[in-house]
């Protein structure tokens, strides 16, 4: 059995550049002990020399595959230290933020795993990296998709055809 984790952590783990929120995000992922991690939004894991990308590869006792997006909401796929990475592929140029494909060797044959970030600007653009995703599939082989789909627009309410846009959220419960 594999265990597989994906998280985005929001800007780099960090507010206001202040990492203590990525330390939190680290244990709770340590605790979970996967096999496999995606992570959405690494922002500024490359800068000075991976600094943060090797801290999180140490914290979690995982090796990282950083897939570097020119939009800065960078992903990674992190595996455990002993697992057998046969091939590596990041696409930047085809997807709004990155996806990262990494082939493992396992008992049972090779597992694809593919993390990514979809598009957060409508849904004919996550369409479009949808389908591409899609036909990169293989028939026959075990592959895993993770990641954000940004599935809900975030500055749109859901569409409800014929019915208008969804009641106002009643905000928190009273106290």
């Amino acid at each position: 059995m594999i265990k597989v984790m994906t998280y985005n952590i929001k800007n780099g783990g960090q507010d206001e550049f202040d990492y203590g929120r990525l330390a939190l995000v680290m244990k709770v992922i340590a605790a979970e002990r996967p096999d496999v991690l995606v992570l959405q939004e690494l922002m500024y894991a490359e800068l000075r020399g991976n600094r943060v990308l090797h801290q999180i590869e140490n914290a979690l006792a995982m090796r990282a595959i950083l897939g570097q997006a020119k939009t800065g909401q960078h992903v990674a796929v992190l595996v455990r230290k002993d697992a057998r990475i046969t091939r590596s592929e990041i696409d930047s140029f085809n997807f709004h933020h990155a996806t990262v494909r990494v082939d493992l060797d396992t008992s049972r044959g090779t597992l694809t795993v593919v993390g990514t970030h979809l598009c957060p600007h409508g849904g004919a653009n996550r369409l479009g990296e949808s389908q591409r995703l899609a036909h990169a599939a293989k028939p026959g082989r075990m592959g895993l998709l993770l990641g954000d789909p940004n599935s809900l627009d975030p500055w749109h309410p859901p569409e409800r055809p014929g019915r208008g846009p969804p009641p106002p959220s009643p905000g928190p419960p009273p106290m």
